[in-house]
């Protein structure tokens, strides 16, 4: 059967990619690898964060929002934005096999790109992100482009191949250009010295141009409808630079520092210890206190000084499981290759490319899994795609075959294991958060009140039509007043501005402890107000709960809990119910 379908090598990458993703779907439940996925479904849907649909979700380019609007204003039944999620990823697994088997076909290689799956595919389907997705079809696009460079292929073929490398490098930087970019640094040594060691170098650069100036052109017009689209409103101007200085500030781990080095700049600013926990747990609201002068003065000055960097995030990817199986099957597969030249050039510059931005990354800025994990995948497909040691049968026989069957068999199974018991994890987790949703009770008039990660939105699946949150009446107090769709928001809940997120009885908090301390601190800093917190409820994931400000009538009632935030000792008054 495998030999009848192979007349077909794209009939061949369907098949197979699709009977993986039936697999993958069939044993596990997708759910989203961030909560910002979770937040832009919500924009698109109109419902949650949301009053109405809106094609403004930020990170993505307008067009891909717009379009996904549209598709569920026609159509409202269907999880557009999961659906859309899904299907970049199953396109782009379908170019990467396509474009392993063009180059070079064999059997052990789909083998191969088995194992490749089970580490890396199974991580992006179980908890798709836009930022991995991004980088996934650029990945696909720049491997289908070098098939181009091969020769023997029909002009219809090849223009189709140049089409379609050009329409998954814009698809990548549509939904996110720091993505695109990513993967246009981590393959410009790879594609640069497959220019300067080609035979034929000028049709290679001449194929190169087909494929650069067209993506350019796309790119320069894409950028400027989306820019325009949010520039035409003088709020989203304004709060267009606010997000990109409130990126900033948290991405630069040298500006969330506070000691006696830095303690003068924030002190410039109105900003105390506590205020600077805040901004590293994304509480943007109030403008009055984190306005848009102050984050420029503080990352401006920030700048100006030398300061030794935390090393995190470096020592966050060293525990990593996934890390250490992406290291091991790159070695693996670099390990398959019969090593010539140009292929040692490709694949020596390009780790030392995705070695050198790993580094730089952890150091200098953030570098979350959905970061070095791309750039590992990139890498590992890198390797694979070199691959020309095949296991032939007779080999099996002997040592080396067995070692090298008992190697692919033992790492399946492990990272299979590994998924699964991850998965597991999940699964109860969103039971556990859809029934608390379901208890938030819409009936009740309650307006509720939610902080950043407090209410765990990457545990929904990938395919919830968020109905759930259809009828909540919901304010993320972590965005931005100036904020066009929290604008709407807020003017529907008759909330004008930070100072009225007090002392309304409908007022409801979805938070825990660490966020009550914080809370607590900023109110009594920047506005004076002693406040205690009547707890509503308490489950498993998160806490419902009503600040209160403190007075003669509940001080007897009140009790001290303890907090500790990032070393800082701080004290909850909580209200004991009589």
């Amino acid at each position: 059967m495998l030999e009848k379908i192979r007349t077909s090598t794209f009939l061949l990458a369907i098949t197979v990619v699709l009977l993986l993703f039936s697999l993958t779907l069939l044993i596990f439940t997708c759910f989203w690898g961030l909560n910002d996925d979770a937040v832009m479904a919500m924009h698109i849907y109109g419902k949650g964060y949301s009053i109405e649909p809106t094609e403004y979700i930020l990170y993505s380019n307008i067009i891909i929002g717009s379009i996904l609007k549209k598709i569920y204003q026609a159509i409202p039944d269907y999880p557009w934005y999961g659906i859309y999620t899904m299907l970049i990823l199953f396109i782009s697994f379908i170019v990467l096999l396509y474009s392993l088997l063009t180059y070079k076909y064999s059997k052990t290689r789909i083998l191969y790109f088995l194992l490749y799956f089970v580490l890396f595919g199974l991580w992006l389907i179980r908890m798709p992100q836009f930022t991995t997705n991004a980088v996934m079809a650029g990945m696909s696009g720049v491997f289908l482009f070098f098939t181009y460079l091969s020769e023997g292929k029909t002009a219809i073929i090849s223009k189709f191949i140049v089409a379609f490398s050009i329409l998954l490098l814009s698809l990548s930087f549509l939904i996110r250009p720091e993505s695109f970019y990513l993967i246009v640094i981590l393959s410009f040594s790879f594609i640069t010295v497959e220019m300067l060691m080609h035979e034929y170098r000028k049709r290679a650069l001449g194929k190169l141009l087909v494929l650069v100036i067209p993506l350019i052109i796309i790119i320069i017009l894409s950028a400027t409808y989306h820019r325009s689209a949010y520039l035409k409103d003088d709020n989203w101007a304004h709060m267009i630079k606010k997000i990109e200085l409130g990126r900033e500030l948290v991405d630069n781990n040298k500006a969330m520092e506070y000691s006696s080095r830095t303690k003068h700049i924030f002190d410039s600013v109105g900003w105390s210890l506590n205020d600077v926990i805040m901004l590293t747990n994304w509480f943007f609201i109030d403008d009055e206190v984190f306005g848009l002068v102050k984050r420029e003065k503080v990352l401006r000055e920030i700048n100006n000084i030398s300061l030794p960097r935390p090393m995190i995030y470096l020592e966050h990817m060293v525990r990593d499981k996934y890390f250490y199986g992406a290291v091991v099957l790159l070695i693996y597969f670099i390990s398959q290759i019969n090593m010539r030249q140009k292929i040692f050039f490709q694949i020596a510059l390009s780790l030392l490319v995705s070695v050198f931005i790993i580094l730089y990354m952890g150091y200098s800025v953030r570098l979350p899994d959905r970061v070095y994990m791309p750039i590992l995948s990139y890498l590992a497909f890198l390797a694979l795609f070199f691959v020309d040691k095949d296991i032939r049968p007779e080999e099996i026989k002997l040592w080396k075959g067995k070692l090298n069957i008992l190697f692919v068999v033992i790492f399946m199974v492990f990272f299979i294991f590994i998924h699964y018991s991850f998965n597991a994890v999940r699964k109860k987790q969103n039971v556990v958060l859809k029934h608390s949703i379901a208890r938030l009770d819409p009936e009740k008039d309650r307006i509720y009140l939610v902080w950043a990660k407090s209410l765990p939105l990457e545990l929904l699946s990938v395919f919830d039509n968020l109905d759930d949150f259809a009828d909540l009446k919901m304010l993320d107090i972590t965005a931005d007043f100036n904020d066009p769709r929290v604008m709407k928001v807020s003017k529907a809940l008759n909330i004008k501005n930070f100072g009225e997120l007090t002392g309304k009885d409908n007022l409801f908090h979805i938070g825990n402890l660490t966020y009550m301390a914080l809370y607590a601190r900023y109110l009594k800093e920047h506005y004076n107000l002693d406040v205690a917190f009547k707890i509503i409820e308490v489950n498993p994931l998160f806490m419902i709960y009503k600040h209160i400000e403190v007075n003669p009538d509940i001080s007897r009632r009140i009790k001290t809990i303890p907090v500790n935030v990032a070393g800082v000792k701080y004290k909850v008054l909580a209200i004991q119910e009589q």
